[in-house]
């Protein structure tokens, strides 16, 4: 059996710290914490790479289980300095840091520009999981009338009349929309992805990926 290498690569930027009864953020944390202990159980080495608009936060890969308790330690003790993202930086970093092929799982909601082509490029170099972190309030907005919606990473506010079937209409289009373009990234960057929510249990999403990304490795 080879040592494995696991990086996780967590969002931390604006759009993340969002979500009911958690954050995006929280559960990006929570993912990452169950994978860097389950490397710790196998004895592979575990690191993680933090980041918002830049890279603010790098825990090199190292193996045992004091170590994993250090990568969990500093991801729920983390404050980001930034509000944007920057996952193309991210991935570019990742890509540079890793001097052999590794097990790369990168923890977003993947609202952010310019980042497929990256992620292409860490999938031809490492083994590349995306985990996509969403909240059902992004794409189905409640008819609670007028609301008045800040953007969390620019503070730019909209007036939004969620009454409006037509809005709400359009909201759940452009959501659509948006996993239809992400799916075909992923896709194309041929990545294995998963789809979590704030609003779900996220083991049997995780159990049920990772069962068949293992059937297909034994193949």
């Amino acid at each position: 059996e080879r040592e494995v290498t696991l990086l996780l690569v967590v969002d931390q930027s604006g759009s993340t710290h969002f979500g009911t009864p958690r954050s995006k953020a929280a559960v990006a944390v929570e993912v990452a914490a169950i994978l860097a202990l389950a490397a710790a159980n196998t004895n592979d080495r575990a690191g993680a790479l933090l980041f918002s608009d830049r890279v603010e936060r790098v825990i090199p890969p190292a193996k045992g289980r004091r170590h994993a308790l250090r990568v969990i330690r500093d991801l729920v003790a983390f404050q980001p300095q930034g509000r944007r993202t920057n996952l193309s930086a991210a991935l570019h970093y990742a890509t540079e840091l890793l001097n052999h092929r590794s097990i790369v799982v990168v923890l977003s909601d993947f609202l952010a520009e310019g980042w497929e082509q990256p992620l292409r490029q860490l999938g031809v170099r490492h083994d590349v999981v995306a985990v996509a972190v969403e909240d059902p309030r992004e794409t189905e907005l409640p008819d609670a009338g007028w609301l008045d919606l800040e953007d969390a990473e620019t503070g730019v506010r909209h007036l939004v009349d969620t009454g409006d079937r037509r809005v709400r209409g359009r909201l759940r289009a452009l959501g659509e929309k948006r996993r239809e373009e992400r799916s075909r990234a992923f896709a194309a960057a041929n990545v294995d992805q998963v789809v979590v929510s704030t609003q779900a249990d996220y083991a049997p999403a995780l159990r049920r990926a990772f069962a068949q990304r293992a059937r297909r490795l034994h193949r």
